[in-house]
């Protein structure tokens, strides 16, 4: 499944980011951090406004008309995580 999805979004899901203990938890990946992590990784072609619209899609993937805060912190948080993680 892994090596579908990264061929379709153009990831080498091979990479040691997509393989640490950090994206599985009880050895199945964590669908929110691989989210966020494919986010950070794929190329973003199109208009700023594109790359909002994508980054606003993994906040708010019910597309409600309100959000709350927690939603937004907890995936910044992931964001920030996986960043420190790949140091």
């Amino acid at each position: 499944m892994m090596n579908v999805m990264g061929e379709e979004l153009n990831l080498d899901v091979s990479h040691p980011a997509f393989t640490n203990s950090l994206m599985k938890k009880d050895g199945l990946y964590c669908i929110d951090r691989l989210s966020c992590l494919a986010f950070l990784y794929c190329c973003h072609p199109g208009t700023n406004q594109d790359v909002e619209d994508e980054f606003w899609q993994l906040i708010n993937p019910e597309i409600e008309d309100q959000v709350p805060v927690e939603n937004l912190l907890s995936i910044l948080m992931k964001m920030v995580e996986i960043c420190i993680h790949q140091r």
